[in-house]
């Protein structure tokens, strides 16, 4: 479903991300660790267009969009959800929501009661202003916001951060359920190894900009994971 091709990016003149390949196949869950700094979210900003190729490819459903704009590859069907989980603090829960239907046009059954079912916090929530919410409820909103527009593929850049451990396990088992339920491929950032170990088909390492390693669910241990995040 998507296929990195040698992709360079970074900040005007400043390189951070040097000549990564990654394939993310349809239905599974492809997770990117390492360390803080080591440029997992510069290469979802890639991914999504926030940031411009100095060199490589990027592919989605066969198709190049190393060139697209941001809303034209949300639009193609990749909701992302950014680092911080990304809010729009004065607009109400409800109009949070709303903001995701522009993701994926080829798709018009943007249905509120499905992200209800996994997140119900959210819809007793609706009329609230989404800054007064919770670190986990947050969460939730934004990967909520992400699926209302039925995304082929869901960028999730570290969902964890700023949750309570007890939350993080209950959004770990909320995003294998949907990848289980509605066949959603996953590409997650993520430095908690419970969450990597509990929810990766396959897992890339990434240091100083590079890929360092690659494991399949059947090898990626604690002890592999822990590895590449204590480097």
């Amino acid at each position: 479903m998507l296929d990195i091709r040698n992709f360079t990016t970074g900040y005007n003149k400043i390189i951070v991300i040097r000549d990564i390949s990654i394939q993310v196949e349809k239905g599974k869950v492809v997770s990117i660790i390492g360390r803080n700094g080591v440029g997992k979210s510069t290469l979802m900003k890639g991914v999504m267009g926030l940031l411009p190729s100095s060199s490589g490819e990027i592919h989605f459903n066969n198709q190049d969009i190393t060139k697209l704009k941001t809303h034209s590859r949300a639009r193609l069907g990749i909701g992302y959800v950014p680092q911080g989980h990304g809010v729009f603090p004065n607009l109400t829960v409800e109009e949070n929501l709303r903001m995701g239907e522009s993701i994926n046009v080829k798709k018009k059954n943007n249905d509120f009661d499905v992200i209800y079912n996994y997140f119900p916090r959210i819809k007793e929530r609706l009329h609230q202003k989404a800054g007064t919410l919770s670190g986990g409820e947050r969460a939730q909103l934004s990967i909520g916001r992400a699926l209302i527009g039925t995304p082929d593929l869901l960028i999730l850049d570290e969902p964890s951060e700023g949750i309570q451990p007890n939350i993080i396990q209950s959004i770990g088992e909320i995003i294998r359920q949907i990848n289980k339920d509605l066949g959603l491929t996953v590409l997650l950032v993520e430095q908690h190894f419970g969450l990597i170990k509990s929810l990766a088909d396959t897992c890339y390492a990434i240091d100083k900009g590079r890929i360092i390693g690659e494991h399949t669910s059947d090898d990626l241990s604690s002890e592999i994971i822990q590895k590449y995040l204590t480097v």
